[in-house]
């Protein structure tokens, strides 16, 4: 009995103190750990964190957004009201223009359109026809006064302030006014007979290509019904049945804010970033339009053009027209930069400067000049030499967390050049 009341005794024992055995275990555990984190020079600000100055290369970027063009693109219309009854073509089928497409039963009302804008066709028709003969009517006015004017005037040699002179040099300049003036109205009129004959085709059965090209984007299907007549004007209705790709080249506009605008120029590299496409693709600035526009808002924007070629970037089916793409301008490329971070740099009355740790472990400030910004690294020009110490300063300071705000050791460095981006599915 008594050795288990002394065991008894003894875990009571235990149980009392068990807890103060934990808390100094944590204790010297936090201890331990502390110690052994890596050495980081503290200051009452925050954490010291020495950065040698280092040579990586560096590129100078624009981020701009914008919509691939459509201007390679020609729409197939129609201004008919029916039904489609046969389709001639397929999607990425080659066409010529005047090539027929589609074919059509109109309704009557449709009939009835289109009857009426080959009515119209047929009054411009008359009405060129008319202007034409007017035209040659005026001729013979134009040559009896020239006659004339060349045979007293002229060879009579008069002078030119003389009354005969000058009434017969009016005849010969009006009879040719009134010519030329007849030779605007023809080109009206031809115009018009343009104009008329579109409407006229653009509101019958079939429809033709508009352009030659790749046909694509096909919407028409047998038996789709469209079109309507507006009040007192004709067709209001111009219904898309497809498009054809008429141009190899895509195009993509985007818009630059003012602070931008400047950097660029023609030639300069362009790569399209979206998340959106599963490759890059890569292209340059064909056009720089720095007239810009404003908005309500007061905000002045400004439109870069650039081109993408078909031959050099695959799989350009994914560039689809209107599509909202991201992008990157490079403005300078640097293969070789003496860089450090930016927030290491301090900026007072426009002179940049920075703090370097001597092998003594003296600090001295030195003021640099500084060149382009890439990432979270400013590239240095004078005032530093490559493998110095520069002082980082960091309100809070983990091992992780500092790479992860720098980017790596020296963090920046060139964007992802061409070929696939592929999504991670994980």
């Amino acid at each position: 009995m008594r050795v288990k009341e002394k065991l008894k005794s003894i875990w009571t024992h235990i149980k009392k103190r068990k807890w103060r055995y934990l808390i100094l275990l944590v204790v010297l555990l936090g201890v331990w750990r502390y110690w052994s984190r890596p050495k980081q020079e503290e200051t009452s600000q925050g954490v010291e964190q020495l950065i040698p100055v280092a040579r990586q290369p560096m590129t100078e970027t624009i981020d701009v957004s914008g919509t691939i063009s459509s201007a390679n693109y020609t729409q197939v219309q129609t201004q008919a009201i029916g039904t489609v009854t046969d389709i001639f073509v397929e999607e990425g089928q080659t066409v010529k223009e005047g090539d027929k497409l589609f074919q059509l039963e109109l309704t009557p009302e449709g009939k009835q359109a289109n009857q009426s804008a080959y009515s119209n066709y047929l009054s411009a028709q008359n009405s060129l026809n008319s202007a034409q003969n007017q035209l040659n009517s005026l001729q013979v006015p134009l040559f009896e006064k020239n006659k004339y004017f060349l045979e007293h005037a002229d060879e009579e040699n008069l002078a030119h302030e003389d009354p005969d002179w000058i009434m017969q040099w009016a005849d010969w300049l009006a009879a040719e006014g009134s010519y030329k003036n007849q030779e605007k109205v023809i080109t009206q009129a031809r115009a018009n007979v343009s104009s008329a004959y579109q409407t006229y085709r653009n509101t019958g059965a079939v429809v033709y290509a508009p352009a030659s090209g790749i046909v694509e984007n096909i919407t028409a299907v047998e038996g789709l019904s469209f079109g309507s007549v507006s009040s007192g004007s004709g067709i209001s209705l111009s219904a898309r049945l497809a498009t054809i790709k008429t141009g190899e080249q895509v195009l993509a506009i985007f818009t630059v804010s003012a602070s931008d605008i400047l950097k660029i120029e023609l030639g300069q590299k362009v790569t399209l970033t979206s998340s959106n496409l599963p490759y890059n693709y890569t292209g340059e600035v064909v056009s720089v339009d720095r007239y810009g526009t404003t908005a309500n808002t007061g905000t002045t924007s400004y439109q870069v053009i650039a081109q993408f070629d078909t031959q050099i970037n695959e799989n350009t089916q994914y560039l689809l027209p209107n599509l909202t793409v991201d992008g990157e301008i490079l403005i300078t490329q640097v293969d070789d930069a003496l860089a450090v971070p930016t927030l290491a740099i301090t900026t007072f009355g426009g002179h940049s400067q920075v703090t370097v740790r001597h092998s003594d472990g003296s600090n001295e400030t030195r003021e640099i000049q500084t060149g382009i910004v890439s990432g979270n690294l400013t590239q240095v020009l004078s005032g530093l030499q490559e493998g110095e110490q520069v002082v980082f300063e960091l309100a809070e300071f983990s091992s992780e967390g500092q790479n992860a705000r720098l980017g790596g050791p020296m963090g920046g460095g060139p964007p992802a050049g061409g070929g696939e981006r592929r999504h991670n599915d994980g």
